[in-house]
């Protein structure tokens, strides 16, 4: 295996922001997100996300709830739930784990 560093990776927009993908295989993906601005609402038939956050603040909407997330912070987000970021207050950096891998056909607004 090769050793990989996001910056060499061309980003894909995706409905969150700007998406490197690091790593998948059959399972899951790895990737990397920069969301400078609110997303727009989504959800995902088949994936499950689970995102840490490693720099900003914002809001994350899941359903109808709301919650303050910041660095450090972990959440899993279940598959066919609505969620977005929102009320970007510094720009959020994170790493986001799919289950299944990464589809971005699996991706109704």
């Amino acid at each position: 295996m090769d050793i990989i560093n996001r910056k060499n990776i061309k980003p894909i927009e995706d409905a969150c922001g700007k998406l490197h993908e690091l790593y998948n295989s059959d399972n899951l993906s790895l990737s990397y997100s920069i969301i400078t601005d609110s997303s727009k609402p989504h959800k995902h038939i088949k994936m499950e996300e689970v995102y840490f956050i490693v720099k900003g603040k914002a809001k994350l909407k899941v359903g109808d709830e709301v919650f303050t997330i910041k660095a450090g912070d972990v959440f899993s987000i279940p598959k066919d739930k609505y969620h977005n970021i929102q009320d970007v207050e510094e720009t959020i950096e994170l790493v986001v784990v799919t289950n299944p891998k990464f589809d971005p056909n699996d991706l109704i607004y």
